[in-house]
């Protein structure tokens, strides 16, 4: 019954309102961004510059040696093992809504940064950016909760920091994938630009790039470059990083609220 009447506080609800955003924006990280790495990244500068080994490569690439999607990803864990503890310290003495709101606004441009052109190097780029972000604002979201909670439900309000993640979580799986099938899948743009420019409608799905290539005579790459020049399938990026700057104005406005009756270090 505790925890029904909890959600009766406005500046809870609204702070879960607020942080579903964010979560709904972070995990497009983890959701929508392998697939999108898979068909159009292009991380062969960054495979030969670094000279990353073979278990670390996409197999049977048809670009050239890239780098498996898993291991692009697995850098924002190696970042924040390296750099949780040292940002950490040099945000302490900041408002813990104000390092969520700079937190939710780099992490949101790092997830554009990362899909807007298909270089391995930019997409490397900004998962470090989103990383950053995520270590200013995840951990102080855990963090305000606990401070804010009443006398003997601490423990209570900082579980409440899974409720967003879930709201969040749950709905955006749902929305990207809707949004990736129309606007990102490089199977469905070549069959789409198979049917514009072919007349072709009959094609299966798993054979509609390599159709492509075939009647273009293009390689992989070149198709590939084709299909993103043709549809701009970075743009799918723009919505969810919408989302994200609309969360950090929520979050900015809503610690201008607080702050007339919390204490300033909060």
């Amino acid at each position: 019954m505790i925890t029904f009447r909890n959600f009766a506080n406005l500046r809870l609800v609204i702070f879960i309102f607020i942080m579903s955003g964010f979560w709904l924006m972070f995990m497009q990280l983890f959701d929508m961004l392998p697939n999108f790495i898979v068909d159009w990244v292009n991380s062969t500068s960054l495979v030969e510059t670094l000279h990353i080994p073979q278990w670390m490569l996409q197999a049977n690439s048809q670009r050239g040696p890239q780098l498996a999607q898993e291991w692009m990803i697995n850098f924002n864990s190696g970042l924040i093992i390296l750099l949780v503890v040292p940002l950490s310290w040099m945000v302490s003495r900041t408002r813990r809504v104000v390092s969520i709101t700079a937190g939710i606004v780099v992490s949101s441009v790092g997830l554009l940064i990362a899909g807007f052109q298909m270089s391995g190097w930019m997409c490397m780029g900004g998962i470090l950016f989103f990383s950053v972000g995520e270590m200013l604002a995840s951990p102080k979201m855990s963090e305000y909760l606990g401070v804010i909670a009443p006398e003997g439900q601490k423990a209570l309000y900082m579980g409440y920091s899974n409720v967003p993640m879930a709201i969040g979580w749950s709905y955006g799986s749902l929305l990207a994938g809707d949004v990736y099938d129309r606007m990102g899948d490089k199977a469905n743009l070549a069959l789409d630009y198979l049917s514009k420019n072919f007349n072709l409608t009959d094609i299966q799905r798993t054979d509609a790039f390599a159709k492509l290539m075939d009647l273009t005579q293009k390689n992989a790459t070149e198709a590939t470059d084709l299909l993103w020049n043709t549809y701009h399938p970075y743009k799918l990026w723009y919505q969810f990083m919408g989302i994200g700057i609309a969360a950090a104005i929520g979050m900015f406005l809503y610690s201008m609220w607080v702050k007339k009756f919390e204490a300033s270090d909060i």
